[in-house]
């Protein structure tokens, strides 16, 4: 069966969760109600025993009185709970569901395989190397080539789901919110932008990649861009309108240190700046050009001393001396939408 299809043995176990925890409400009101009875005059027994009713739940309760003979009376009641007094699952609607699971996942994977990206084959890092310091920073220009696959890509992401979660949320259900908000576009307060997850440990033994993202990690682990032990689980993908940025940072420890980043739509400026406890003999920042349809690998040096960002509120970058691959004759880079997708394998703890 395809991932993510429904569990009917887990649904079914639900319902009938549902359907005792129903019955002991209506025996606990039943209870109560039973329990004020004053009238010590009270003697009958109701039982329903109609025959022509079937699929239902008798339960019986018993209460005590005495009269000023000293005449004990019982009041019996009988409640009954039907099947279509619970709330029942609609067993059509959620295998409709499954049918639309199933052929929207078929769709993702006929058009993931078709994308035009080389698969086997080894990329040769000498080959791809624009930089001897820090010498980790590979730029691999139409890693995607065909504009026609980078347009359905942005087209599928851009049909995700808007999680209308609040993403501040506390540490008691960190986990909670991230399996909620798991592939979904989540708007940032403090930037004013969209990011996306799909992070793979959330759920041990799933795996919460969709076919398009799969493809990727496929390729790059045939490649030896990610070891196959280590191939990537973690795709964060970061929406930006036209000249938004963010700030410089380091991705941290949670994660090997090597990271490859694809570029859609707009091209941009991506700034590389030496940790403060490096030598101050160090350029103070180097640039780098991102290509529509390019990928970016940066590992070891360049991951663990160098902060990484793109300048924010900017329409028109101009080039420097420092940019390590810009094309001759190129002067200014101008900015429109884009979105990036950044690929990292995250430690389980």
């Amino acid at each position: 069966m395809d991932d993510g299809a429904i569990d009917f043995r887990k649904l079914l176990k639900e319902e009938k969760r549902k359907a005792k925890l129903e019955r002991q409400r209506q025996q606990q009101q039943q209870q109560q109600k039973d329990d004020a009875v004053q009238d010590p005059s009270t003697n009958h027994a109701a039982v329903a025993t109609d025959p022509s009713i079937t699929n239902h739940a008798a339960v019986a309760t018993e209460t005590n009185s005495s009269d000023n003979t000293g005449t004990t009376n019982q009041t019996y009641s009988t409640t009954i709970i039907r099947e279509e007094d619970v709330d029942a699952l609609d067993f059509e609607r959620l295998v409709q569901e499954e049918k639309e699971a199933s052929k929207k996942r078929q769709h993702e994977q006929a058009m993931a395989d078709g994308w035009s990206i080389p698969q086997q084959r080894q990329v040769d890092p000498r080959q791809h190397l624009v930089c001897s310091n820090p010498p980790s920073i590979f730029y691999i220009p139409n890693f995607m080539p065909q504009e026609s696959d980078q347009q359905a890509l942005m087209e599928w992401l851009l049909s995700l789901p808007d999680n209308n979660q609040n993403n501040t949320t506390t540490s008691n259900h960190e986990k909670e919110a991230s399996l909620q908000a798991n592939g979904t576009w989540t708007t940032m307060h403090y930037a004013k932008r969209r990011v996306a997850l799909f992070d793979g440990t959330l759920q041990v033994g799933q795996s919460t990649l969709p076919p398009p993202l799969q493809r990727f990690v496929t390729v790059f682990c045939q490649q030896g861009i990610f070891p196959v032990e280590e191939p990537p689980n973690h795709v964060l993908i970061n929406e930006y309108s036209p000249g938004q940025g963010i700030l410089p940072h380091t991705d941290g420890p949670a994660y090997i240190s090597r990271t490859a980043t694809l570029s859609l739509g707009s091209d941009v400026l991506l700034q590389f700046t030496p940790r403060p406890h490096l030598d101050s003999n160090q350029p103070t920042t180097r640039q780098l050009w991102l290509e529509k349809g390019s990928l970016l690998v940066f590992q070891d040096a360049a991951y663990l001393d160098y902060m990484h960002g793109i300048q924010d509120r900017v329409l028109e970058e101009t080039v420097t001396e420092n940019c390590l691959n810009a094309p001759a004759n190129t002067q200014i880079i101008k900015r429109g939408y884009r979105i990036s997708l950044t690929f990292r394998h995250k430690l389980v703890q």
